[in-house]
């Protein structure tokens, strides 16, 4: 990875509730926040890195999960193809596009973890299909861990398994069903009722949720085009486009599914069609699985009944287009590892066990397909400053960290850091109305006098600002940083 800090949106946002969660009696930290470790079916980084930190330290082991992943990941690609597929999968090398792809670099680090993992054991399912009652052992125990893991990763094994093992006997085209047929189908799929009696359990002592839950079909229909979303749309939307090329025109010149192998594609995408994109204001439910499914489609396809001239062609440029985009991906996180050491230098004008009120300016639509990934820089701050940031995930029954200090009832966690330009903005709403403000905007009514700091990031105070009074403190040219003058002292008997 040769970066400190890999540069995923998502990473130091993790990084920050976990130095809550690891930190000693006397830290700072606790009068600002608090952490309780309950049961939700999302913990599979976060257990990982505090296993890990007593070694390496926070930094070092979510370096090494994030470099863990990918890893893990393409050797679950791997190995299924090898065992589903080991004459054909000629696609092999366009399915490990999606290893890097947008969920991960987004940094939804419990799930890409688990979805590896996922990977490895659905391909271990297959191969231990002689051994039956040590298949059975096994599985009893590993399909709860991966649903405790991250519940989408769990279940996406669970329906890839199901589903190939019935494309295999063909079940929907059983004119009759008999007594033998159940009994036989029972005897293959049973270990995987250790998922639904792991899902009752957490039922039962799982912290209530209020959040919201959501279809959005143009999400879904987004999810498609972002699938390779990284540095370059010209490089990544072209990619997509011959992914697509590639599965068709495997069809047309031969190329197949057999032996049911094309149902945990059709398993995956039907998880995408039906599940929410929203679940419980956790987001992107459904749209994270499409890299999964055309991960499977590409190495399931099998490309022996091919012309060895064809295979070749396809297997060759699918390693170019591999090596090429690996190569982006790796220049750009130096790139990143620039920029976050220039914005992080801003904390070295910070006091430890400070308020800081942070503003983040984000783009959108299609002209800001190169993200600059800062959007929770600020969280980092809980790290290295054991210092109150308002960029913390919190969400009932979701996230394990709670937000003690409050100086107003929406400026306290995320995503009350984020700001947008006004293209982003439909400004003829009123602001009370809208979830978007410009940072002119958002200064009029955010607690600036309740903190100790104001950290702009990838943004300039503006030149009419007429808040609480300011002493600039630190700037790159891109990003300041500003102390506040006369703050309202903090008590940590009051929120």
């Amino acid at each position: 990875m040769f970066v400190r800090i890999p540069p995923i949106i998502d990473v130091p946002g993790h990084m920050g509730r976990m130095a809550v969660a690891l930190a000693p009696s006397d830290s700072a930290l606790h009068q600002f926040f608090s952490f309780n470790w309950v049961p939700v079916l999302n913990l599979g980084s976060d257990a990982l890195i505090v296993a890990l930190a007593p070694v390496l330290g926070l930094m070092g082991a979510t370096w090494l999960v994030c470099a863990a992943t990918p890893i893990i990941t393409a050797l679950g690609v791997i190995a299924i193809a090898r065992t589903l597929n080991p004459r054909g999968a000629t696609g092999l090398p366009w399915a490990l596009l999606f290893v890097i792809n947008w969920p991960f670099l987004y940094g939804f680090l419990n799930y890409s973890l688990t979805i590896g993992f996922a990977l490895l054991a659905v391909a271990l399912w297959f191969r231990l299909e002689h051994r039956l009652g040590l298949r059975a052992a096994l599985f009893l125990i590993l399909l709860p861990l991966l649903m405790v893991s991250h519940a989408v990763g769990g279940a996406m094994a669970t329906i890839v398994i199901a589903g190939q093992e019935a494309g295999r006997r063909a079940v929907w085209r059983r004119a009759k069903w008999t007594l033998a047929t159940a009994r036989d189908v029972a005897i293959v799929l049973w270990p995987l009722c250790g998922v639904l009696a792991g899902v009752l359990a957490w039922m039962f002592v799982a912290p209530p949720s209020g959040g919201e839950t959501r279809w959005l079909v143009s999400l879904k229909i987004d999810a498609v085009v972002m699938a390779l979303r990284d540095q370059n749309i010209i490089l990544d939307m072209g990619s997509m486009a011959a992914v697509l090329a590639v599965l068709v025109m495997g069809r047309r010149w031969g190329a197949r599914y057999r032996n049911g192998t094309l149902v945990p594609f059709l398993a995956v995408a039907s998880l995408v069609v039906l599940a929410p994109s929203v679940l419980n204001s956790a987001h992107h439910i459904d749209t994270r699985l499409v890299p999964i499914a055309l991960m499977l489609a590409l190495a399931l396809q099998d490309w022996s009944g091919v012309a060895s001239k064809r295979r070749r062609f396809i297997a060759v440029a699918g390693a170019i287009v591999l090596v090429v985009r690996l190569i982006v991906t790796t220049a750009s996180f130096v790139g990143y590892e620039r920029s976050y050491a220039s914005e992080l230098s801003a904390l070295d004008q910070v006091r430890p066990g400070s308020r800081i009120l942070s503003f983040v300016a984000v783009g959108c639509k299609l002209s800001d397909w190169k993200r600059h990934r800062l959007e929770h820089i600020s969280n980092l701050a809980t790290v290295t400053r054991q210092s109150w940031v308002n960029s913390h995930w919190e969400m009932d029954g979701v996230n394990m960290l709670q937000v003690r200090y409050r100086p107003d009832p929406l400026y306290y966690k995320d995503p009350s850091e984020f700001v947008f330009p006004e293209r982003c903005i439909d400004m003829e709403v009123p602001m009370e109305q809208r979830s978007r403000r410009t940072l002119r905007e958002t200064l009029t009514v955010a607690p600036v006098d309740r903190v100790d700091y104001l950290w702009l990031v990838n943004a300039r105070l503006p030149t009419d600002y007429a808040g609480p009074p300011l002493d600039k403190l630190w700037s790159n040219g891109r990003s300041e940083i500003y102390a506040v003058r006369h703050p309202v002292p903090f008590h940590a008997d009051r929120p």
